[in-house]
């Protein structure tokens, strides 16, 4: 079909739709079948509950992807080769692209190699061999506003818009701050959710546009500072705006300005750390907040943060931050820690020539990463392939193999021992002998605990030891979490 005709196009688009969605006697590329697992038992469809974006008219760019949720986890071994097909409908012909299964095990997203054609139309479809992990067939949805495949779009671009322009704020020996007026976009009119890509030239040369940005801001950020440039040296700057699927605006005026040419050899000043933040949910990040440090020579340039952190007081090593922060801030997420694990943080002020202040002050507790249900309990109770059982188990033939408390014939299976199963957290969440936020008054501790016959394990024998009963009693005093 010729690619000057749109309208005819949509038109017999909208035609083909009708005749692939499920609805009472409409076909569909999608089998209505039943899920039979490997025991005989009926096991439940596997059904799309989510596409994004919404089928029809979609802007598009660098960053796009197509996101399929499903009802349950997707079986690994039934994607095949295709199991997200896209077609360009203008040509015919499919886009070459990867789609992977995301780590919720429940949705599929397919990226472009090439990214998605700007003003055409595509199609998307599922391939009816997808199974879920219990077995069951990949079934058209029943539910109303619930996905249709194969599913329609119709492809736009619209680019952010500079509004104002960039000019100078200030300059330090080796940093030179901007501002602008807000951009503005369809996906974000007031520019709160656009970000600005930093482009630096030596003042003697052109921009080039097609090499990565110096910097890229925050989002709906309207100033920003360009660091670690030469001293006493002229350069040229511009921005582009980008909104969140990568579409980028035209590049804005340039501005020509010098940092300053007094060299800088003395460190900032700088009290050092204020505290470190828990966040129960996530139980291997802190955030460590400081109030910001003074640069002496130069009052108004940002300073850059180096965070160190052990696990031991007084044992950090300075010669490698962890994290160095982003210039200016008062704060930082430290990802990747333990869970249940006590760092000692300090944070050092840094300026864009690197000196860096030598103070040590340790973060003030709280300081441990919060428990982790998954990690620490549950790994606990269950005694998993490659777990060390005497890390909180005495030397014990029935409690060091595979399963501990949740071995067959304890608290697992149909009728787990007492009621109480210890598979999943399901079970910790359903079951009345754990009170969150109150170890004390849970029944779950006391059984752990009581030196009477009712303690467990049964009969008292292989008793958990008692730094890890502890780190039971810290995980239902943080709310019994699922993290």
């Amino acid at each position: 079909m010729p690619r000057n005709h749109p309208t005819l196009l949509l038109l017999l688009l909208g035609a083909v739709g009708f005749l692939v969605i499920p609805e009472s006697g409409c076909k569909s590329s999608v089998r209505q079948l039943k899920g039979v697992s490997l025991a005989g038992e009926k096991t439940e469809p596997l059904l799309a509950i989510s596409l994004e974006p919404t089928p029809g008219r979609t802007e598009v760019g660098p960053r796009s992807v197509v996101r399929v949720g499903f009802s349950e986890a997707v079986d690994p071994a039934s994607l095949g080769s295709e199991p997200l097909s896209v077609t360009d409908l203008f040509t015919a012909r499919p886009l070459t692209g990867t789609t992977v299964l995301d780590l919720d095990q429940r949705t599929l997203v397919f990226r472009a190699t090439a990214g998605f054609p700007g003003i055409s139309m595509f199609s998307v479809d599922a391939s009816p061999a997808l199974r879920s992990a219990k077995g069951g067939a990949f079934t058209a949805n029943p539910e109303p506003n619930t996905p249709r495949f194969p599913a329609f779009y119709s492809t736009f671009l619209e680019p952010p818009v500079l509004r104002g322009v960039l000019s100078f704020v200030d300059a330090s020996t080796s940093s030179v701050s901007l501002g602008w007026g807000a951009a503005s976009d369809n996906s974000s009119p007031d520019g709160s959710g656009i970000t600005y890509k930093i482009h630096v030239a030596r003042s003697s040369e052109a921009i080039d546009y097609s090499r990565p940005p110096e910097r890229e801001t925050a989002e709906g950020a309207l100033s920003d500072t360009v660091m670690r440039l030469d001293a006493g040296t002229a350069y040229r700057f511009a921005i582009q705006a980008s909104d969140s699927l990568g579409n980028l605006s035209l590049p804005s005026n340039e501005v020509i300005a010098s940092t300053r040419s007094t060299t800088d050899g003395e460190p900032p000043e700088f009290a050092g750390i204020e505290r470190l933040e828990v966040n129960l949910a996530s139980p291997t990040t802190l955030k460590a907040v400081w109030s910001p440090g003074r640069d002496r020579p130069d009052p108004l340039a940002p300073l850059l943060y180096n965070v160190y952190l052990a696990t031991e007081s007084g044992k950090q090593d300075f010669s490698v931050p962890a994290i160095i922060s982003a210039p200016g801030a008062t704060e930082v997420i430290i990802k990747g820690l333990l869970p249940d694990t006590e760092y000692f943080v300090i944070v050092r002020a840094m300026d864009a020539e690197g000196n860096e202040e030598m103070n040590t002050v340790e973060a003030p507790t709280p300081r441990r990463t919060p428990v982790s249900f998954s990690e620490n309990v549950l790994r606990m109770m269950t005694l998993p392939a490659g777990y060390d059982p005497s890390l909180c188990w005495p030397v014990c033939t029935n409690f060091r193999q595979p399963g501990g408390c949740a071995r067959g014939g304890c608290h697992s299976g149909t009728f787990p021992a007492g009621g109480l199963g210890l598979l999943t957290y399901e079970d910790y969440r359903d079951s009345s002998t754990i009170v969150p936020g109150n170890p004390g008054g849970s029944e779950f501790i006391f059984r752990l605990r009581t030196t009477g016959g009712r303690r467990m394990p049964q009969n008292g024998r292989c008793n958990l030891l008692d730094d890890c009963i502890q780190v039971v009693e810290r995980w239902i005093l943080q709310g019994a979490l699922e993290n």
